[in-house]
């Protein structure tokens, strides 16, 4: 009886201690998945914002070296009244960025104008000049040409031989893609020119139109993307 008393314990001792080491591992088991939870949520943060800064750099570098165009009037000898000739208003495109554009088309008016005001939005004509994808390098330019019109927007190719007090007014728009994307982009400008003198267009000397920006255009014929 005696060693019946004796090995009770032992046995129910024998019994929990399996349990005992159970819980332990456990235990340990539930850490060690807890800190691998941890580590994964962590690397998952890392690639999230090891991706964000990828995709900030990657809109900076196309912000910074996209192709960007301008577009205005182009102020050179042949912008000129000659005597017996028709005007004719030239317009300019050039691209100030650092990698090329792929053009597709461009229209400008220069028209004798009497409103007091623009209208809020420019009215073009149905035809634009399409430029069919041409490449245009950074730092390249092409110059178009047109007909003077009046604010209806018929042409005037009458000779010009007195320039009467005259309020010009030139606006314009240039369609194009960059290397980056798909989306078309486009700028557009504003410029006047006013002469309040009876200038004589005659002689070897012709009468130069200076065309500069138009600083009380609405928002519509200055607008860049």
């Amino acid at each position: 009886s005696t060693q019946s008393k004796e090995c009770a314990p032992c046995r129910y001792k024998l019994l929990a201690w399996p349990e005992g080491i159970g819980a332990w591992a456990l235990l340990a088991t539930l850490i060690v998945i807890g800190w691998q939870s941890f580590e994964t949520s962590q690397s998952v943060r890392a690639a999230k914002e090891a991706a964000k800064a990828a995709l900030l750099q990657a809109k900076h570098v196309e912000a910074s070296e996209r192709a960007r165009l301008s577009i205005s009037s182009a102020n050179e000898k042949e912008s000129v009244l000659r005597p017996g000739a028709p005007p004719m208003y030239l317009w300019k495109i050039r691209n100030v960025g650092r990698t090329p554009a792929r053009l597709i088309e461009t229209q400008a008016v220069c028209q004798i104008t009497e409103s007091v005001k623009l209208p809020p939005d420019p009215v073009f004509p149905p035809k634009s000049v399409p430029l069919g994808g041409r490449i245009l390098g950074p730092d390249e330019s092409l110059d178009f040409h047109a007909f003077w019109t009046d604010e209806r927007g018929i042409l005037f190719r009458e000779a010009v031989e007195t320039l009467n007090p005259v309020w010009l007014t030139a606006y314009g728009f240039v369609k194009y893609m960059t290397v980056f994307d798909a989306e078309v982009r486009e700028s557009r400008f504003c410029d006047d020119f006013i002469d309040g003198s009876d200038t004589p267009v005659r002689g070897e000397n012709p009468t130069r139109i200076i065309f500069r920006p138009y600083l009380d255009a609405p928002d519509a014929y200055t607008k860049s993307t």
